[in-house]
């Protein structure tokens, strides 16, 4: 455990070296959230939908772009690098659990994230965006939401390291991540929540994990989900977690066969 806690802190104290490289993230996140209340305003002004309002529709906003923060996994970019250029084995042989290392890194990186992205993030939306946010107070949805955060971490981060490890099946895995972030978007809620879309989109949308990631997260804090329902979407929340580490071991070991160690 304490190697794992030290490539934690490692993590932290080099994303702090290269502190040019924290600004333009945090002015992009800032350009997004001025596009999105510029475009919402502008529907909402056109034609309101029914049931929602502006102050509804950006606390959804400004909750997902929080939530982003925990759910940008990159382990992909390093783990199919290593695979590709042949220097996975040097990594086999360290005394640590392949996984727990880019687990690990990947917690450092959220910490990073947050310390400098999403903390100024919400200081400046709730300096100029407080009369449309409106962050509710109930004690047992904000520990329901944390329990959803948790779960959409491991997802996300399950996810992307079964990405990485297509790299012993194909060359260059940036396309299949860059895909499956779209199909992502699109179904996770994100961007547009998925009370906007029509049933048969939500049944195909309720068949993957990537509601679990953003919109029903956001939707328990909110206390659009009650007790009852909270339960299932626990259930089967922590369904796809287990599933996809099972998937993981089973690729792993499909993996180890097709490493060749030159001399060895």
């Amino acid at each position: 455990m304490k190697s794992y806690i030290r490539i934690f802190h490692k993590t932290i104290s080099t994303s702090f070296v290269y502190r040019s490289n924290l600004y333009m993230p945090m002015l992009a996140y800032f350009v997004f959230v001025f596009l999105q209340y510029s475009l919402w305003s502008a529907v909402f002004a056109l034609n309101e939908p029914k049931g929602t309002t502006i102050s509804q529709m950006m606390t959804y906003i400004f909750i997902g772009m929080m939530i982003r923060f925990l759910t940008t996994a990159t382990a992909s970019d390093q783990l199919s690098q290593e695979i590709r250029e042949g220097k996975i084995e040097l990594m086999l042989i360290r005394p640590y659990n392949l996984f727990l290392f880019f687990l690990a890194k990947q917690l450092g990186r959220i910490v990073v994230d947050f310390i400098t992205k999403g903390l100024p993030l919400l200081g400046i939306s709730l300096l100029f965006l407080s009369p449309f946010i409106q962050i509710p107070y109930n004690l047992s949805n904000w520990l329901y939401f944390g329990f959803c955060c948790i779960n959409a971490v491991i997802i996300a981060f399950c996810m992307d390291y079964m990405i990485g490890l297509m790299a012993f099946w194909i060359i260059e895995t940036w396309q299949l991540r860059f895909l499956i972030q779209d199909i992502g978007n699109v179904f996770s809620g994100v961007f547009i929540p998925l009370w906007f879309f029509s049933e048969p989109f939500l049944w195909i949308a309720n068949l993957l994990p990537y509601p679990y990631l953003y919109f029903y997260p956001i939707n328990v804090l909110l206390g659009n989900v009650d007790h009852t329902s909270f339960l299932s979407l626990t259930l089967v929340g922590l369904s796809w977690s287990i599933g996809l580490l099972v998937v993981i071991m089973l690729m792993w070991h499909l993996c180890k066969s097709r490493i060749v160690i030159q001399g060895g």
